[in-house]
């Protein structure tokens, strides 16, 4: 009998580097195991999903990405729906948000790497917005304005990358809870539907962003609903007393956050508004928001994630 082949893609670039250096481990790993592999390295975001779908075409049932959230959320955009192949997530980016609510470590230890390679699966739920897949979750407003930041800043009409790592975040963070301005939109859920002054509204599938932030604390990722965080206009000391209590998810009983769960939402913005999703960022006025339940089969570690 032929032996499975895995497709392993891999984004360099992932982590200011810690994709290259994590891909290396991972092909120790998969060599002291006998596993024979396809691995193939990405040079642009567009490369993530073409090799996830010529992987399928070869009819390769295990794919796996080396990567940040970012590079997973574009891996799994053709594998969605696809019930009898299994996807895997090696953290290896700056941030490594997602990893956490499948029950691994921020980065894998010896103990994660056994975990991982028993491929213990679970059927997770993916959200869709504006017909694109993603898999730990999407905000609008202030955090989504820090992620804008973080990547780009207009110079002269050219946009140029800035920086990417945590210290950089974190002064974006503190320049934005000073400064960001709430935006006015509409949303329409099952049980609410009015105008809002929003300061963010954070629609999670996993728990945890921007590396530290828990802002959807109580989020599964097998219960059929996002847990929405909403808050609305608040001052300056509540935004530095709520960041506080985001970091250790102690905000979701607070009277200044709405904090509820769904299937669907929809949210329109009198102008294109950025928005980060799976550590990517997509800009509308209007975001259709909704679930695929158990549309991934992913590898977890069952015991510790965040799981019914």
């Amino acid at each position: 009998m032929e032996k499975e082949v895995w497709g392993v893609i891999v984004n360099p670039n992932a982590g200011s580097g810690s994709g290259l250096k994590y891909s290396l481990i991972f092909e120790k790993k998969l060599r002291d195991r006998n596993i024979k592999a396809i691995i193939r390295h990405t040079q642009c975001k567009e490369d993530i999903s073409r090799l996830s779908a010529e992987y399928l075409k070869k009819g390769i049932k295990t794919i796996i990405a080396v990567g940040g959230d970012g590079t997973f959320g574009e891996a799994i955009q053709p594998i969605v729906g696809k019930k009898h192949v299994t996807f895997g997530a090696v953290p290896a980016g700056t941030g490594n948000d997602f990893i956490i609510s499948l029950g691994f470590s921020e980065f894998f230890t010896e103990k994660d790497w056994e975990i991982f390679f028993e491929r213990k699966t679970t059927k997770i739920d993916v959200g869709i917005c504006n017909n694109h897949y993603f898999i730990n979750g999407m905000g609008i407003g202030f955090d989504a304005q820090v992620a804008w930041e973080m990547l780009l800043k207009k110079s002269g009409g050219k946009k140029k990358l800035i920086y990417n790592s945590k210290l950089g975040y974190q002064w974006n963070v503190i320049k934005n809870i000073l400064f960001y301005r709430e935006k006015q939109m509409f949303i329409d859920t099952e049980n609410l539907k009015r105008k809002a002054n929003c300061f963010l509204i954070t629609i999670g599938n996993g728990r945890r962003f921007g590396g530290a932030y828990y802002l959807t604390p109580e989020a599964l990722l097998n219960d059929n609903k996002f847990d929405i965080c909403l808050v609305e206009k608040i001052s300056l000391m509540s935004r530095i007393i709520e960041m506080l209590k985001v970091k250790k998810g102690k905000h979701v009983n607070d009277r200044i956050v709405n904090y509820f769960r769904t299937n669907r939402i929809y949210l329109t913005f009198e102008r294109e508004v950025p928005s980060h999703m799976d550590g990517e960022m997509l800009f509308s006025s209007h975001f259709e928001i909704g679930i695929v339940n158990n549309g991934l089969n992913i590898i977890s570690n069952p015991e510790c994630g965040n799981f019914i």
